[in-house]
């Protein structure tokens, strides 16, 4: 490879391991959340959700989720939000760190 074109690659590199994360999250958003969750948005203002992670979220997770909505509880690897609103959702479905999001209360699948 010629020495001129090294520069660029290392740059190509970094750009897709900076960029890789978030625009996976923002393709995979839509298949994240439960279509009860949005018909749920459709009849009210904020939802209560159950969010489902792969693996026990850490201090960062829970402050990330309490940005969004209420965290009122933590157990295992699933927390309870509160008053979520469609803004928040959104924000939260293009987490790639977020397995899933469900309307609290719905039976898990």
């Amino acid at each position: 490879m010629n020495v001129f074109w090294r520069p660029i690659a290392a740059i190509g590199i970094l750009g897709a391991f900076t960029a890789g994360p978030p625009v996976y999250g923002l393709i995979t958003a839509p298949e994240r959340v439960s279509p009860l969750v949005r018909d749920g948005l459709a009849a009210h203002r904020s939802v209560d959700l159950a969010v489902v992670f792969d693996f026990k979220p850490e201090s960062f997770h829970i402050k990330y989720l309490q940005a969004e909505g209420v965290v009122s509880r933590v157990e295992g690897n699933i927390v309870q939000v509160r008053r979520v609103e469609e803004r928040g959702l959104s924000r939260l479905a293009r987490q790639y760190w977020i397995r899933r999001i469900e309307l609290l209360g719905a039976p898990r699948g």
